[in-house]
């Protein structure tokens, strides 16, 4: 399953997009980027990806996981501080 999270310059929606990440315990397995970003986590024992350019930032993956990250985003609408930094965890 596919889902747009948001636009890549919305700082709120990307600082929230990454706090779910972290919440869901999202682990940095790959990072597959050349021009654009590119990155493959695991959460909850599936992989997701996620795509992010200078437009937009989408995530690909069971759709079980994908809809939990989107109800999770519409949950919040405000960005928590500091915001971790998913791609710094244990590989």
């Amino acid at each position: 399953m596919h889902a747009d999270i948001c636009e890549a310059g919305d700082v709120a929606a990307v600082a929230r997009f990454k706090r779910v990440l972290h919440d869901l315990g999202a682990k940095l397995i790959g990072d597959l980027s050349t021009f654009v970003q590119l990155l493959e986590v695991r959460v909850e024992g599936d992989v997701l990806l996620i795509f992010g350019d200078e437009w937009f930032v989408d995530v690909s993956g069971p759709p079980e996981l994908v809809a939990k990250i989107v109800s999770a985003m519409r949950e919040d609408p405000t960005p928590a501080s500091p915001v971790p930094d998913t791609g710094s965890q244990d590989r």
